[in-house]
């Protein structure tokens, strides 16, 4: 099995590497000659997932490490049997340490007047 992975999703590398053969490129990289005969692709938001790049493809599944799809179309995965899925709740830590700062900086600004 070959995946193709965008080299900037953390925390991945020597994950996969027991399973399946593993190339991590850099997002500009994945095109559709690196991913024709790539099982699986793991991407982020730069990676279109569309007929362009995956026609002729063996690609069968997509994941994003984002909660955001709309870089994937849909609509061609499903008719060509291709599985994707998405990461909702990845980023629910970092947005819980924004809004904790902000409130953090708003309460010290009212300490100040």
């Amino acid at each position: 099995m070959l995946v193709i992975a965008d080299k900037y999703i953390p925390f991945l590398k020597g994950i996969l590497e027991p399973y399946a053969e593993v190339r991590y490129l850099e997002p500009d990289e994945i095109t559709p000659e690196s991913v024709r005969d790539a099982d699986a692709l793991l991407v982020r938001t730069r990676t279109r997932c569309n007929a362009a790049l995956l026609e002729g493809s063996r690609v069968r599944f997509i994941a994003t490490a984002t909660i955001g799809y709309d870089h994937i179309d849909t609509a061609y995965c499903e008719s060509h049997g291709i599985f994707w899925t998405n990461s909702p709740g990845c980023n629910a830590q970092g947005v819980c340490d924004y809004v904790e700062e902000a409130l953090r900086i708003v309460e010290s600004l009212k300490l100040k007047v």
